[in-house]
């Protein structure tokens, strides 16, 4: 393939998490981490391709997700409680997160990934359960911080949103579906800022990375798909109130399972 179409598939996978993001509430990392490693290792690229994968879909996502919790923001769906509670914790997770990540072999990181992949699928094609009640029943501050390490360490490692384990977890607080896809996105920004971060910093001594990269991120990937994704991330939201989402959304669990499957035992 030449530069070009390298770049044009940037572009179109771009399009595609922001417009699957938009349309079935997941986290984009899922999408652009599997389809980042398959560009790169198609480019014929050196380095520790699955870390610059993670990596460069943390840097990715900055862009969406700051809008999107802009938006999110003048709708009024974020809960500023729950929200204080959860990002300290994912502060430091992340940071712990993308240090592991970059203690581990990269076939290690492939099958950690891959794992996730078909928990998350799991979850998906089962549906949450939202529970019915009256008022919010928020969990402890301490419990809330607890729960924000996990979730960004999670992040950290495997270079995703973390949505799909911070919107369950708010939904068992008791609070509407649009409340925790808010309050769950504006968490995410200010993780994959720090994420982003440090896997510049942690790769910055890595020796046989391509040009064009700051540490682990490879930024022409990072800039083009961030930039293209939000511009089909507001069509997406806007067509999930038009089409039927869970059934959409089954049939890509199927998908995300053959992928984590391959990720796994073909590889």
């Amino acid at each position: 393939m030449t530069i070009s179409l390298f770049f044009l598939g940037y572009i179109l996978l771009g399009f595609m998490a922001g417009f699957l993001s938009g349309l079935l509430g997941i986290g984009s990392g899922l999408i652009i981490v599997p389809a980042l490693l398959y560009l790169f290792e198609s480019q014929v690229m050196s380095g520790p391709l699955m870390h610059m994968a993670t990596a460069t879909s943390l840097t990715s996502m900055i862009l969406v997700t700051a809008a999107s919790a802009f938006a999110h923001w003048r709708k009024g769906s974020i809960d500023f409680l729950i929200w204080r509670g959860i990002v300290p914790g994912s502060f430091f997770g992340v940071i712990c997160g993308a240090s592991i990540a970059d203690l581990l072999p990269a076939n290690d990181l492939e099958n950690a990934f891959g794992c996730f992949m078909i928990f998350s699928a799991y979850r998906m094609f089962a549906g949450a359960k939202q529970p019915i009640a009256s008022s919010p029943k928020r969990y402890a501050f301490w419990v809330q911080l607890a729960f924000g390490f996990i979730a960004g360490t999670v992040t950290g490692v495997l270079g995703i949103g973390g949505g799909v384990l911070v919107v369950p977890f708010i939904l068992k607080q008791q609070l509407p579906s649009k409340i925790a896809s808010g309050t769950a996105v504006a968490c995410a920004f200010p993780t994959v800022v720090i994420g982003a971060i440090t896997t510049m910093l942690t790769g910055s001594n890595e020796v046989g990375l391509p040009l064009h990269t700051v540490g682990y991120v490879f930024y022409p990937a990072a800039l083009t798909v961030g930039l293209a994704s939000i511009f089909t991330a507001r069509f997406g939201t806007h067509l999930a109130h038009r089409l039927p989402t869970q059934t959409i959304k089954q049939l890509f669990a199927i998908l995300m399972a053959v992928i984590g499957a391959e990720m796994l035992f073909l590889r």
